[in-house]
């Protein structure tokens, strides 16, 4: 009698620690999604912080860019001001249930007037 206690209990704690791990298991809610898009910038809002990319197939969107999005022409950083419609850019982003947010853009191609 005195041997089985010991072995209850254990099994007893064993059995209660598994089942609050399941208690406190939780979903994920907010799942992201991360991919690219090349195409020209159709639209630049610096104020709200967003770029409009139309991609060649009627693909694309637009984009939050925020302090965290890095913009590169060639090998120089620049800000979202210094785009202008008609470039081509490629953008990495990730899609969330709060929208799409730029990553990373980088121009490919400059459009000269």
């Amino acid at each position: 009698m005195n041997r089985i206690r010991p072995v209850a209990i254990a099994i007893a704690a064993i059995l209660t620690l598994g089942v609050a791990s399941l208690v406190h298991a939780q979903t994920i809610q907010d799942t992201e999604e991360t991919a690219a898009i090349t195409g020209e910038i159709t639209r630049i809002d610096v104020a709200g912080g967003t770029l409009t990319v139309k991609g060649p197939n009627d693909d694309g969107g637009t984009y939050t860019v925020d302090k965290d999005t890095g913009i590169m022409n060639g090998a120089k950083k620049i800000a979202l001001k210094d785009l202008q419609k008609g470039w081509r850019v490629v953008v990495n982003y990730d899609t969330n249930a709060k929208g799409s947010f730029a990553k990373l853009i980088e121009v490919v191609e400059v459009q000269i007037p």
